[in-house]
This record gives structure tokens, C-alpha cells and sequence, in this order.
């Protein structure tokens, strides 16, 4: 009963939001075709930001974030990250320093709105049942980042239902070793209470903390062959490090 009258709170505050949000995605969207794609994604940037802290308000989410200085300025950066909700991606992009598309299932398509939002922020579908498309979505996550667009993806290619960091993907980092990114690891704690489990209506913490960035520029092929082991490791550490979101019961 408690989860579905947090859902139903957060759908009463927070679509309203979003719906209005086709206001600045119409603006940006003029100002792309107007040539001025810089105040585009100025508008993108500051209304993505907006609902982010707006979405973990409503749902009693209290952010803590560490290791911001770990987030280079400038770059072709690729963040990477633990997963064990829905809510981490928009959680990688809480910080106002860290604008980013994602790598997402193809379902999300069907999504109204959420979709919208995917695509305006350069975001990649890959459907993991088909190897072909998502050897494909990694080729144009990498394009986007060698362009100079920030992407973000989870390695362990599906959400940890048990809340633990499961086994990173090798071909996952293939997006950001094929043009020498920045890999950003981020562990993230606390996001599975407040959606897919939120037992109560007190506000919990959430931790978000950013690791040393790896620069995969200075790694030999046997180095990048093994990067996964090595953020597998660190981000799990970290995780586990973090405070522990117990359940009341």
C-alpha cells in the first residue's frame, strides 16, 4: 500500500513536470534548426538537471554525492556504473557538472515523454537480444563520445535484483577503449529503495560517488582487454564501502 502511494504521489508532481517539459525540448529543438546549438543544449542541460532533482525530491531521495573533482572538465568521457534501478541513470546526471546521454534498452521507445528525452539528450537504443544492434549501439555510443558528447553506460547489462554488483560485460567497454575515452566509474547506492522497493515514506539517502577517471589514451590493448576487471573492481569496493540503506521493518 505504501509503495503504491509513493508512486502515485510522484506521478501527481512529477508528470505534470514533465509534460510541461515539451516547452524547453520545443525551444531547444528551434534553436538546434536555427544553427544555435550551443543555447540548445544549454536549455536541455538546465531542464534535464531540473527534473532530475525534482524526481528524487518527490520520491524522498536524499543525494550525497562524492569524488565530483574525480569528473574531468573537458574530454571524451564515458561514465560507468553499478545498476540496480531504473533511477541510476538520471542519478549519474544529478551533478550539475555531468551532462550525458545513455546506452538504453529499446523499450524505452515506447515510453511517452521519457522518450522524448532520450533522444534530446543524444541517448543510443541497443537491443540486447540482438548481438548485431548492440555491436551497433556500442559503434554509435562511441561516435558520440568521440564527438564530444558524454555517454554513460552499465556493464552489467541489466538491473541487480539482490542489490550487488554483479559481473561487468567486456564488450561494454568497447564504447569507450575504440576512441580512447576517459572511463568515469560511478558506485551508486541507495536509488533501488526509493522505486523499486520504496517501503516507506521517510526520505532516504542516496550516494553517488565518482571514482578517479581512467584515461584509456595511455593503456596498451592488453590493459583496455582487461578494463572491466579493473572498474568491476573498483565501483564494487566503492559500493560496498557506502552505508547500507537497511529496510525498516
Amino acid at each position: 500500500m505504501i509503495k503504491f502511494i509513493k508512486i502515485l504521489i510522484a506521478a501527481i508532481i512529477v508528470v505534470p513536470f514533465f509534460i510541461l517539459s515539451y516547452i524547453p525540448l520545443f525551444i531547444a529543438f528551434c534553436l538546434k534548426k536555427a544553427g544555435n546549438k550551443n543555447a540548445s543544449e544549454l536549455v536541455i542541460n538546465k531542464t534535464a538537471h531540473f527534473l532530475i532533482r525534482a524526481i528524487f525530491f518527490v520520491l524522498g531521495g536524499k543525494v550525497v554525492v562524492e569524488g565530483l573533482d574525480n569528473i574531468p572538465n573537458s574530454g571524451k568521457l564515458c561514465f560507468i556504473g553499478n545498476h540496480t534501478s531504473l533511477l541510476d541513470c538520471i542519478a549519474v546526471m544529478y551533478p550539475k557538472k555531468v551532462f550525458t546521454g545513455f546506452i538504453g534498452k529499446v523499450e524505452i521507445k515506447k515510453i511517452p515523454i521519457v522518450n522524448s528525452w532520450f533522444n534530446a539528450l543524444n541517448s543510443v537504443y541497443i537491443d540486447r537480444k540482438s548481438p548485431r544492434d548492440s555491436i551497433k549501439a556500442i559503434l554509435q555510443g562511441s561516435d558520440n563520445i568521440k564527438n564530444g558528447k558524454a555517454m554513460t553506460i552499465f556493464p552489467e547489462g541489466t538491473r541487480s535484483k539482490d542489490g550487488s554488483v554483479h559481473e561487468f560485460k567486456a564488450g561494454s567497454f568497447k564504447m569507450a577503449s575504440r576512441v580512447d575515452a576517459i572511463i568515469c566509474p560511478c558506485a551508486i547506492r541507495g536509488t533501488r529503495y526509493l522505486f523499486e522497493n520504496p517501503f516507506t515514506l521517510l526520505r532516504k539517502k542516496v550516494y553517488i560517488s565518482f571514482l578517479p577517471p581512467i584515461d584509456t589514451s595511455l593503456m596498451d590493448e592488453e590493459e583496455k582487454k582487461n578494463i572491466h576487471i579493473i572498474v568491476e573492481e573498483s565501483i564494487r569496493k566503492c559500493y560496498e564501502s557506502l552505508p547500507e540503506v537497511k529496510k525498516i521493518k
